[in-house]
């Protein structure tokens, strides 16, 4: 299942604020564990208009802690079945990618 079939709702759904990072709906690719980055609660929200190509992820380690910054998650590649992540800092290599 790609990863955004795997989260669901959890596209939709707000969660109420104090909601453990543990009890956020997570997805599973190549033994590694994601959470949307939109429900952790950020001072900043997104504005870049590849958020209409993707969804920006935070993996997790196995203890349920972020590892690194966010990553972007290209949609048409995880429908395909092999999910491309990028590093949603800079948005250049996501850029590049979708041309």
């Amino acid at each position: 299942r790609s990863i955004e079939e795997q989260l669901g709702g959890a596209l939709e759904t707000v969660l109420p604020v104090g909601t453990q990072i543990t009890d956020l709906p997570n997805a599973t690719w190549n033994r590694r564990r994601f959470v949307l980055e939109k429900q952790l609660h950020r001072k900043k929200t997104r504005s870049s208009w590849i958020q209409n190509h993707g969804i920006f992820l935070v993996e997790l380690d196995c203890d349920g802690k972020e590892l690194k910054a966010a990553l972007w998650s290209c949609r048409r590649c995880d429908e395909a079945g092999s999910p491309e992540l990028f590093g949603a800092k800079a948005t250049s290599a996501s850029i590049s990618h979708l041309r």
